[in-house]
């Protein structure tokens, strides 16, 4: 079953796409920390300008024409921004949380697949149990025939063993339908054109491994691995950093700026050729009408909602951890049982085959034995 959960994640489209999206949030926390570098722009311009001199000004020509092109570099650094500091811290937090949607989705994945493989397996089970079910039927409506040709029996005694082997006829088919509809699924889910299912090996269900089963369900028995709950606090934690960058908006920032300009132009009117500036800009908000304080408040009520929210997961995960737990050690302690009964069936199988062997058991009874085996095989 492992195999097949495994192919079905490598092969699974929807994965891959959510892969694709959770890489693609990564992208974006890149994005907010390339902000913390310079950013260099290069800028050229060509520009032609027609003006007419002061009258004051005497001059033979009084329209000019001046034709320039301009060469730029600019160059803008964050010295400190708390909101971009803070947005980051929350950036992070929701890769975090689309890591565990991209996770979930993998272990949903892997649930359904493995759900549809144990369904093909027990469908497998069932139509060796109803096969050998029909074939002692056949054997008991054989008998009964002959008996009713020799007026041992009823009509209705025949009638009910003939409904019985139709009856049974009709299951088989229909669990074969079932089979091939879960065995399509399994092949839509792991993309495999050909699957092999094996045989149930009974042998291997020894103490020794269902004592190992045990203790893996007694060393798993915390919440603070599940990704319902991991993503949950991982919430909690950006709406913390929200609350941040909304009250940043309240904080100062610093930045630096330069430029330079190169002007090529041979006109009379350039009186300068290159320009240049670094400036240190201080920003402090003063009044916003209410603005960032509005945002700080909803803020704390999402955060108010988002520990509501993990008190109810780790409410639903605690129960339902404790309930599979229990299924679990019953399970175990269950199978125990059936390994015993299936000791007892293959005992008494063995002693019918001896006895019919030697005539003292008829062909039916040997069936109903062989089908009370598969009864318990099924079962386990």
């Amino acid at each position: 079953p492992s195999d097949a959960d495994k192919i079905a994640i490598r092969n699974s489209t929807k994965i891959t796409s959510s892969k694709y999206q959770f890489e693609s949030k990564d992208e974006g926390l890149n994005e907010i920390y390339a902000r913390l570098f310079p950013q260099v722009e290069g800028s050229v311009s060509i520009s032609k300008s027609k003006f007419e001199r002061n009258e004051n000004i005497k001059t033979n020509n009084p329209d000019v024409e001046e034709k320039s092109t301009d060469l730029g570099l600019s160059l803008n650094q964050v010295i400190y921004d708390p909101v971009l500091f803070a947005q980051i811290d929350s950036e992070k937090s929701r890769v975090e949380i689309y890591s565990y949607d991209f996770e979930m989705s993998k272990q949903k994945l892997a649930s359904e697949t493995l759900d549809t493989y144990m369904s093909v397996l027990n469908s497998k089970n069932k139509i060796s149990l109803l096969a050998a079910n029909l074939g002692y039927v056949n054997q008991n409506l054989k008998m009964i025939e002959e008996k009713y040709s020799m007026n041992l029996v009823s009509k209705m005694d025949y009638l009910k063993v003939n409904v019985e082997y139709q009856k049974s006829k009709i299951e088989l088919i229909q669990e074969e339908k079932n089979y091939d509809i879960m065995i399509m699924k399994l092949k839509d889910l792991t993309k495999l054109e050909d699957i092999e299912i094996p045989d149930i090996n009974f042998d291997s269900l020894t103490q020794e491994y269902m004592d190992k089963v045990l203790n893996v369900i007694y060393n798993n028995t915390t919440i603070d691995t599940n990704l319902n709950i991991l993503q949950s606090r991982k919430t909690v934690d950006m709406t913390n950093n929200d609350i941040k960058t909304a009250k940043a908006g309240y904080l100062p920032s610093l930045g630096l700026n330069a430029s330079y300009t190169k002007y090529l132009a041979d006109d009379e009117t350039a009186d300068y050729e290159n320009y240049a500036r670094a400036m240190i800009k201080l920003r402090v908000p003063l009044f916003e009408g209410g603005a960032t304080l509005s945002k700080v408040k909803s803020k704390q009520l999402m955060k108010k909602a988002a520990q509501e929210d993990l008190k109810t997961i780790e409410d639903e995960v605690t129960l339902n951890l404790n309930e599979n737990v229990n299924k679990l050690k019953n399970e175990v302690e269950t199978i125990k049982m059936y390994k015993k009964a299936l000791i007892s069936g293959e005992t008494y199988l063995d002693s019918v085959q001896l006895a019919y062997e030697n005539g003292l058991r008829s062909i039916v009874e040997l069936y109903d034995a062989k089908n009370k085996l598969f009864e318990i095989k099924y079962d386990l």
